[in-house]
C-alpha cells in the first residue's frame, strides 16, 4: 500500500491524463489520488526527505523508479481533459515539472515560518520531534531580489509487521488441477529508526526590468537504522489434508498440512542506509512585449549506500503444522516451541555483510520560448529544446561465511535477552531478537565460529556490479490558439534516445563469451564458473504529436477532446545484463538487454458542467491504446533440488484501456452563518485487456492498472478551523505474470482513511493528522485469493505540530 504526503502538506491536485475511462469529473480541489506515491511536483523530495521515512516498504523499494502511467498506482484525478500536449514528457524525462522556473515572489515583505512537530505510530508508542524553519527576504539590491531558506530535521521510529509466503506444487492433480501447498510461511518485524536533515535555498534576482535569473539549490541527509526479526517454516515435506476448493478454473490450495521433519529459519538483519542528495538549478527568463524565454540547467548527485549485516540461522527435524481456514492469517503449530524460544538447538547457517554503493548523476538543460503570433493575444507559437542524461553506477562488496563444522554458532549464545514481541495484530509471537553487537565482534573470534565462503563471496560482489546510461534529446514545436469559447494546439515532438550498459553474469565456462570481458573465475562446489562482464547500447528515435480542442458554448460548460501520444523507456538498470541469485530468499533476479520502450496513444472525450443544484460535474471518455508494455514475468527455476522464483521485465504486446471516470464537487451553503463545506468524489472504471506472446490465446488485464478507483473527501471551514477526510480505496490489479494463472501475482485492493484538523489564531497555527487510520494491510496473492503471499501491516501515524508565521 502507498503512503500519501500528509494530509496537512495540501491535499494533492492532480491530473487524469492517464486514465482510459469515461470520467464523471469535475477539478477536485484538494485532493490527491489513492495510490499517487511520487512526491509532489515543486516539493523538495518531499517523498524521499519530508516524510521522515514513513512510506510504505513498496514505495521504499520503488525510489527513483520512473513512473508507470499506466499503472493505477501512479493514476492521478483533477481537471477533467487535460492532456499532455508535444512540450510536454509524461514519462519524468522532463525535469521541469520538478523545479519550476520564478517560484519566488519577488514584490511581497518578508516572511518567515517555524513549525515544531512530533508523530507518534501506534505500533511502536513513542513520540518523535521534528522542527523546520523558513526565512524568505528581499535583498538590498537595485533591483527587486529574494532569498529563501528552508531547513527541516525530521526523526522517525516505527515497526512493520509482516505475513509473506511462498507457494509449492505437489505434483498432485485433482480433475487435471494442480494442487497446492503452503511452503515457507515468513513471519516478521521489522523496527525503522529514521533521521532526516534537508535543506533548500532559492534566490530570484530581477537583473532588468525583462529579465530575471535564479537559482536553487537542495541537499539532503537521510539515515536509517532497520533491524529485522523473521522466522520462517519450511513445508516442503509435509503431509497434506484434503485441498480446499479453488477458484473455478485455476488450482486448488491445501487447507492444511503438518510435518515431523520440518525446518525452522531465524533471519536477523541490521541495516544502515546513507542516503545523500545534492540538486542544483540555475536559469533565467526574459519577457518581451511579444515573446518570452526561459532557460535553465540543472545537475544532481544522489548516492545511496547501504551497510548490511544478515544472519540465518536453522533449526531442523521440528514438528510443525498449518491451518489456512483464514487465508490472511494462517494458523501455525511449533511442537515444541520452546526450541524456537530458547534457540538451543538453532544453528548458524551464514552470515552476510553487504556495502553497497548507488551513485545517480543527473544532468540536463532546456530552453523554450514562447512567442505571440499574428500581433494578437489569441494565438501563440511554443518551441523548445531539452536534453537530459542519466548516469547510475552500482558498486557492492559481499563477504559471505558459513558455519565453522568444529565450532558451530548457536543461536542461544548470542540472543538478545528480549522477551518476544507479538506481531501482525498480535495473532503471533516471534522469539526473541539477535544480540546484534555480540554477533558482530564474531567475526574477530579466534575460534573463528564464521568461515569465509571465498566463491560465493566473489560471485555476490560481481554479481551487483553494473553501469547504466541514458540520454533524452527532445525538440517540440507547438502552436496554440485560446479566445473566450474556443482553445486549440496543436503539437509535435521529435526525441532521440541512447542508451549504454554493462554488468556482470556468471557462466560455467563452457558458455563462456569469449568477447566478454573477463573479470574473475572460481570454483563452486567442484565447478568452473566465469565472471564477465557484458555491455550493451542502444539507440532509437520517435515522433510524439497531441491535438487538443476545447469548447466552451457557455461561460459555466465546457467540452474537450484530445489525440496524444507518448513513450515509456524502459527503467535504465532494468535493460543491464545481470543475474543474481539469493539463496537464502530462493530469489533469482535478471536483467533485460532487450527490453523497448512502451508506446501509448490516448484518446479523451470530455465534458463539463459548473453551478448545478448537485455542486460541479465533469465527465471524461478515455481510451489508451499501448504497445509493448512493460511486465514483470515470474518462472520457477530448480536448483540443486530446491524451487527458486526467477523474474525479469519483458515486453508484452498489445494492451487496451477503456472506460468512464466520474467527477464531483459540491459546496455546501454556509451552515450557521460561516461554516463552509465542500463534499468531492471521483471515480474511474477501467477495463482492460493485453497479450502476451509466452500466453497467447488468453485475455489479460494490463498489468498494474486496477479496475476501479475511488476517492471522497470533506473539507470544512469555520473562521480560522479547518478540518478534512479523506477515503480512498483501489481495487487488486496483476502485478506480476507468471507461466501460468496459477503463478500470477496479484496486488490485493487498497483501502486508506486520512483525516486532518488544524486550527490558525492570529500567526500561529496548531495541526494534527492521523494516517493510514484503517491501518488496512498490502496484500498479495499468487494465482487464487486463497494463497496469499504478503500481509503487511504498518500501523496508523499521528502527527502535531505548532507553527508561527510572521
Amino acid at each position: 500500500m502507498s503512503w500519501n504526503n500528509w494530509i496537512t502538506k495540501g491535499w494533492r491536485k492532480t491530473t487524469p491524463v492517464f486514465i482510459i475511462g469515461l470520467a464523471f469529473a469535475v477539478s477536485i480541489s484538494d485532493t490527491h489520488s489513492a495510490q499517487t506515491t511520487q512526491p509532489e511536483p515543486n516539493q523538495a523530495d518531499a517523498g524521499e526527505d519530508e516524510n521522515g521515512g514513513s512510506e510504505s516498504p513498496r514505495e521504499r523499494g520503488r525510489v527513483l523508479q520512473k513512473r508507470n502511467p499506466i499503472a493505477s498506482e501512479y493514476q492521478e484525478l483533477g481537471v477533467i481533459g487535460q492532456v499532455f500536449g508535444a512540450s510536454e514528457d509524461s514519462e519524468g524525462s522532463d525535469f521541469g515539472g520538478f523545479f519550476p522556473t520564478g517560484i519566488l515572489p519577488l514584490d511581497i515583505d518578508a516572511h518567515h515560518r517555524i513549525e515544531a512537530f512530533a508523530s507518534y505510530q501506534n505500533y511502536r508508542r513513542r513520540i518523535l520531534p521534528g522542527v523546520a524553519v523558513r526565512m524568505f527576504t528581499p535583498l538590498p539590491t537595485d533591483r527587486p531580489a529574494g532569498l529563501e531558506v528552508d531547513a527541516r530535521i525530521t526523526d522517525s521510529d516505527r515497526y512493520i509487521d509482516q505475513v509473506r509466503s511462498a507457494w509449492a506444487s505437489t505434483g498432485h492433480t485433482q480433475t487435471g488441477l494442480d494442487e497446492w501447498i503452503l511452503e515457507r510461511p515468513r513471519f516478521s518485524r521489522d523496527r525503522i529508526r529514521t533521521r532526516v536533515r534537508s535543506t533548500r535555498l532559492r534566490g530570484e534576482h530581477a537583473v532588468s526590468p525583462l529579465h530575471t535569473v535564479f537559482a536553487h539549490l537542495l541537499a539532503g541527509d537521510y539515515r536509517d537504522l532497520q533491524s529485522r526479526n523473521r522466522f520462517e517454516l519450511n513445508f516442503r515435506s509435509a503431509t497434506p489434508e484434503q485441498p480446499a476448493e479453488g477458484v473455478p478454473g485455476l488450482d486448488l490450495t491445501y487447507s492444511a498440512a503438518q510435518t515431523d521433519s520440518g525446518t525452522v529459519r531465524r533471519n536477523f538483519r541490521e541495516t544502515n542506509n546513507f542516503r545523500t542528495t545534492l540538486r542544483t538549478m540555475v536559469g533565467g527568463r526574459h519577457t518581451a512585449p511579444t515573446w518570452t524565454l526561459d532557460y535553465s540547467a540543472y545537475l544532481s548527485r544522489w548516492i545511496n549506500r547501504p551497510v548490511i549485516n544478515e544472519w540465518n540461522f536453522v533449526d531442523r527435524d521440528m514438528q510443525i503444522s498449518y491451518l489456512n481456514q483464514d487465508p490472511d492469517f494462517p494458523s501455525i503449530s511449533i511442537e515444541p516451541n520452546s526450541r524456537i524460544v530458547e534457540s538451543r538447538e538453532t544453528e548458524l547457517s551464514n552470515y552476510r555483510i553487504r556495502d553497497t554503493r548507488t551513485a545517480d548523476d543527473d544532468l540536463a538543460g532546456r530552453i523554450d520560448a514562447n512567442i505571440d503570433l499574428f500581433g494578437s493575444d489569441n494565438w501563440s507559437f511554443k518551441t523548445g529544446f531539452l536534453y537530459r542524461e542519466k548516469t547510475r553506477v552500482n558498486r557492492s562488496q559481499r563477504d559471505v561465511y558459513e558455519a565453522n563444522p568444529e565450532n558451530i554458532l548457536m543461536l542461544a549464545s548470542v540472543m538478545n535477552p528480549e522477551l518476544s514481541s507479538p506481531v501482525v495484530k498480535a495473532l503471533y509471537d516471534l522469539p526473541p531478537w539477535i544480540d546484534v553487537p555480540s554477533a558482530t565482534d564474531l567475526i574477530n573470534d579466534p575460534a573463528d565460529p564464521y568461515l569465509r565462503n571465498d566463491a560465493l563471496s566473489s560471485i555476490e560482489t560481481n554479481e551487483q556490479r553494473y553501469q547504466s546510461f541514458e540520454s533524452v534529446s527532445a525538440l517540440y514545436t507547438a502552436i496554440a490558439y485560446r479566445s473566450s469559447k474556443f482553445d486549440t494546439e496543436i503539437g509535435i515532438r521529435p526525441e532521440a534516445t541512447r542508451t549504454r550498459t554493462s554488468g556482470t553474469v556468471i557462466v560455467p565456462e563452457s558458455f563462456a563469451d569469449p568477447e566478454a570481458a573477463f573479470i574473475d573465475e572460481v570454483n563452486l562446489n567442484g565447478e568452473q564458473l566465469i565472471i564477465q562482464e557484458r555491455s550493451a547500447q542502444n539507440r532509437y528515435s520517435d515522433w510524439m504529436g497531441s491535438i487538443s480542442l476545447a469548447y466552451r458554448p457557455a461561460p459555466l460548460w465546457q467540452f474537450r477532446t484530445a489525440v496524444f501520444n507518448n513513450i515509456m523507456r524502459p527503467q535504465y538498470f532494468d535493460i543491464v545484463e545481470y543475474r543474481r541469485v539469493n539463496l537464502p530468499r530462493r530469489e533469482i533476479s535478471e536483467g533485460n538487454p532487450s527490453l523497448t520502450p512502451t508506446y501509448i496513444r490516448s484518446f479523451s472525450l470530455s465534458v463539463e458542467r459548473r453551478d448545478l443544484p448537485i455542486g460541479d460535474i465533469g465527465i471524461e471518455l478515455n481510451r489508451i491504446e499501448i504497445d509493448d508494455f512493460f511486465y514483470s514475468a515470474e518462472q520457477i527455476e530448480t536448483i540443486d533440488g530446491l524451487d527458486f522464483t526467477r523474474s525479469r521485465i519483458e515486453n508484452g504486446e498489445k494492451g487496451l484501456i477503456s472506460g468512464i471516470q466520474l467527477q464531483w464537487q459540491l459546496d455546501i451553503p454556509p451552515l450557521f452563518g460561516t461554516l463552509d463545506t465542500t463534499l468531492s468524489s471521483a471515480y474511474t472504471y477501467s477495463k482492460s485487456e493485453a497479450t502476451v506472446a509466452t500466453r497467447p490465446t488468453e485475455n489479460l488485464p494490463v498489468p498494474e492498472r486496477s479496475r476501479h478507483l475511488f476517492l471522497t473527501g470533506l473539507r470544512v471551514r469555520h473562521g480560522g478551523l479547518t478540518g478534512s477526510v479523506e477515503l480512498s480505496y483501489q481495487s487488486s490489479a496483476l502485478d506480476s505474470l507468471g507461466e501460468s494463472a496459477s503463478y500470477d501475482i496479484y496486488r490485493g485492493n487498497v483501502r486508506r482513511l486520512n483525516s486532518a484538523l488544524s486550527y490558525q489564531f492570529e500567526d500561529y497555527t496548531f495541526s494534527v493528522s492521523a494516517s493510514n487510520m484503517l491501518n488496512h494491510p498490502e496484500r498479495a496473492y499468487i494465482g487464487e485469493p486463497n494463497r496469499v503471499i504478503r500481509n503487511l501491516f504498518t500501523s496508523q501515524v499521528i502527527r502535531f505540530s505548532v507553527a508561527s508565521q510572521w
